[in-house]
């Protein structure tokens, strides 16, 4: 009995890691780079687009790897990253130059 309930717990925490990963990396990060693009995010925030891009390639080589617990901190910084950019993109229109990023 208990054996069972412990190979249940494993596979209820197993299976989380992959659903994670396709709700935050494949859907949300994904989805959040492609409306910063659509903004034209890339000329009034270069370096916030880079970044969202490569947390997402960082997201992705990490799931194939199967460490889905990484793979959703690399997509959520992704995420935050192209909401960001594209908060930018919104703020200053079309041919005005981007402020330079500030530091925190």
């Amino acid at each position: 009995m208990l054996r069972a309930l412990g190979a249940g717990a494993l596979l209820a925490a197993t299976g989380c890691g992959p659903i994670q990963y396709i709700a935050n990396v494949s859907l949300e990060a994904s989805g959040a780079l492609v409306e910063a693009k659509q903004m034209k995010a890339e000329e009034q925030a270069p370096y916030e687009v880079t970044a969202a891009e490569e947390y997402l390639h960082k997201a992705r080589e990490l799931a194939g790897y199967a460490r889905f617990q990484a793979a959703v901190a690399f997509g959520r910084k992704a995420t935050e990253m192209a909401h960001k950019a594209s908060r930018l993109a919104q703020s200053h229109p079309p041919g005005e130059p981007a402020p330079a990023p500030t530091k925190k």
